[in-house]
């Protein structure tokens, strides 16, 4: 009961002591906000007293007040608190050296108390059972803290969300409007498009036919005219045959100028040529013989 009652009030000890932190914590930031709400006062008195009375107006001045002492109240409310729980931790402090004094080893009683009762090993199985306790309920606060912020995060989402689509529903509804619009004028243009791929078609068609009837005019053509170059070519021919014939006939007739100095026509070159090769055979048959 002794050992129970000593570690109850070490406990309460050490709770009243983080409590006396976090109160010194708090009475030093009402403090620092007292100070900065008397330097903020002073200010605003130099800063009156410089500009030749322009200072706040009566509401600025309330606002401030009421500020004032809200902070002050709190500094006092606070320091109230942190007196009571440092009287409450020495009142603690007293009993856990009283109960220390009775006791003058905790320990070593405590074993003895386990060996007797047959639980050697109590405390320490205790202990780590408190432990694995603290750790699992701290590991515990963590989860609902993550979890409760993982929370606060999806309402946020959700909350930017909703403004999100509520920002862009008459954006969507233009959309909408643009959507059957760009619909119906697609429509109009597949419609479109088939007649104009239709007559498109039938138009290629035209033009295929259309150019075979001229490639083959054309050829037609080209055929025409290499079969008029050719003709043209045998009159031409003929006409420089039947010019030489008149011309020859004219010479035999005693008409127009001579063919050669020696020769007035070509019966006669002709005849000359025949009888030199006539006697040019002679003589090499002479030559045989």
């Amino acid at each position: 009961p002794r050992q129970g009652h000593a570690t109850l009030v070490q406990r309460r000890v050490a709770d009243k002591a983080a409590e006396c932190d976090a109160l010194d914590e708090k009475l030093a930031a009402a403090r620092r906000d007292v100070a900065a709400a008397e330097c903020a006062t002073l200010d605003a008195a130099a800063t009156a007293a410089g500009a030749g009375g322009a200072a706040m107006t009566r509401d600025e001045f309330r606002r401030f007040g009421a500020g004032l002492r809200e902070k002050t109240h709190r500094y006092k409310r606070l320091k109230g608190e942190l007196s009571e729980l440092r009287a409450e931790a020495v009142c603690l402090h007293r009993t856990e050296q009283v109960l220390r004094g009775r006791v003058a080893d905790v320990d070593a009683f405590l074993r003895d108390l386990e060996t007797r009762k047959g639980v050697r090993g109590y405390r320490d199985a205790r202990a780590r059972l408190e432990g694995a306790a603290a750790a699992t309920a701290a590991a515990d606060e963590d989860k609902a803290r993550t979890l409760e912020e993982i929370s606060e995060m999806v309402r946020d989402i959700s909350t930017a969300l909703r403004a999100r689509k509520a920002e862009l529903a008459p954006q969507i509804k233009k959309l909408r409007d643009v959507r059957a619009a760009y619909q119906a004028l697609e429509a109009d243009f597949a419609a479109r498009k088939r007649g104009y791929d239709k007559v498109a078609v039938g138009l290629e068609v035209d033009r295929q036919q259309l150019e075979r009837e001229c490639d083959a005019y054309q050829e037609e053509a080209l055929s025409e005219e290499s079969r008029y170059h050719y003709l043209h070519a045998l009159a031409a021919m003929a006409d420089a045959t039947r010019r030489r014939v008149d011309d020859e006939a004219a010479r035999r007739a005693g008409r127009g100028r001579a063919l050669l100095p020696n020769f007035a026509s070509y019966e006669a070159l002709y005849a000359h040529k025949v009888a030199q090769q006539q006697a040019f055979v002679d003589q090499l048959r002479k030559q045989k013989a």
